[in-house]
């Protein structure tokens, strides 16, 4: 008779996705960069903006659309205005600007949580802006998985689900009461098991992936223990790991041996995550044999300052061929980090600026609050975006992709 053992899975309060593991973005990604953009994308997923258009994609855990409190778009100098949702999670605008500058303002509160996110472009740079916002209950759901012809010696034994950005262990037992948790979306679930957690060992020893699974409330799957895939031996590389892009949005980080044959896609790509006094990512389709230390020219403490209500910034060129910078973000806070500005800025738009100099806007329409404002925040971190592909690839990256990320 077939052995039948549930699991539930739950992400009440999601884990970074690479916790304890590697650090992949520095702030979840809320990883502080550039709106906390960190949704990675797939190519058939990825809005596409009519001419002239900016996509603006609400999230919530990288991948769950969802609704901002405020959102503000202008055109070149126009006045602000506001944007409202035409559906949950997409905002857009036309910008009718000659030289295509356009910017925009993303408000997010919970409780006494608020977070703003300002970004200034221009078309040319780029037209799709992804914003990582506070999750809530609401944005996770319960999933049930239940295994048959699971062999006996796998019984109580741990499980690893990634979905998104978002990971769980839980064990494999009848009677299973411990509950993790999975984000509401649209992504590639990726199971395996068992859990090893000596460094000794394999990480895993099965791998099952189910494409485009839509996971929009609670839900119970069966899965077939003979459809998991055998994982192949692991290469060791120096002073780097190697992780799993799956579907462009699902990451596996615990597993660096090579994706089954019989389960690759042609979105799924292998990448690099080296850190040192910066993070350098490296993307390829196809599994690297090698990696090579990368080195680059430090980030000035001076490339981003803050004065009189001013943000002023001193281009930065790494030295390297065929590299430039796509994006410099200055990080504000209070020290409990409740109140949370980052400001973001192409070089495009950098390039019509007096001097490289941003003056902070004042906004005047009724729905923007006192406390939206930059009382009691401070210049807590500037970070810098310099890679080999236009902005969008740091999103949504594809064979090649290399990207430094510079902080002070």
């Amino acid at each position: 008779m077939a052995n039948l053992a549930g699991l539930v899975v739950r992400f009440t309060k999601p884990a970074k996705f690479l916790e304890g593991v590697i650090q992949m973005r520095k702030v979840f990604l809320v990883f502080s960069i550039a709106l906390v953009l960190v949704a990675l994308f797939s190519c058939d997923i990825l809005p596409k903006p009519e001419q002239n258009e900016v996509v603006i994609s609400v999230l919530a855990h990288g991948m769950t659309p969802k609704n901002a409190t405020l959102v503000l778009a202008k055109d070149g100098n126009e006045n602000w205005t506001e944007l409202t949702a035409q559906q949950t999670g997409k905002y857009s605008f036309k910008v009718r600007n000659t030289d295509g500058i356009y910017s925009v303002i993303v408000v997010s509160e919970l409780d006494d949580d608020n977070k703003i996110f300002y970004f200034n472009g221009t078309l040319n740079e780029i037209q799709n802006l992804f914003v990582d916002i506070q999750a809530e209950d609401t944005d996770s759901a319960t999933l049930t998985i239940n295994f048959t012809n699971l062999p006996a010696t796998y019984e109580a034994s741990q499980v690893a689900v990634l979905f998104g950005h978002e990971h769980g262990f839980p064990s494999i037992n009848e009677n299973f009461v411990e509950k993790l948790g999975l984000p509401k979306g649209k992504a590639d679930l990726v199971i395996m098991l068992p859990v090893n957690w000596d460094p000794t060992l394999k990480f895993s020893e099965k791998v099952y992936i189910s494409r485009n699974f839509e996971f929009n409330g609670d839900k119970t799957i069966t899965l077939n223990f003979n459809d998991f895939k055998d994982l192949g031996d692991v290469i060791g590389y120096e002073g780097v790991f190697l992780s799993w892009l799956i579907g462009g949005k699902t990451i596996n980080p615990f597993y660096n041996g090579e994706i089954p044959s019989s389960l690759k896609d042609d979105s799924d790509l292998y990448f690099f995550d080296y850190n040192n006094d910066f993070e350098y990512l490296e993307y390829s389709k196809t599994k690297p044999t090698s990696f090579s230390t990368p080195t680059i020219t430090k980030l000035s403490i001076d490339t981003i300052t803050y004065g009189e209500g001013k943000i002023a910034i001193q281009l930065y060129d790494g030295g390297k061929e065929g590299f430039s910078t796509k994006l410099y973000t200055a990080i504000f806070s209070t020290d409990n980090w409740t109140k949370y500005r980052t400001f973001s800025f192409t070089p495009g738009y950098l390039n019509k600026l007096s001097n490289n100099e941003y003056t902070i806007p004042t906004i005047s329409i009724p729905e923007w609050e006192i406390d939206y404002n930059m009382t009691d925040t401070e210049l807590k971190r500037i970070e810098i975006i310099y890679m080999n592909k236009p902005l969008i690839n740091f999103y949504n990256p594809i064979d090649d992709t290399k990207v430094f990320i510079l902080s002070n």
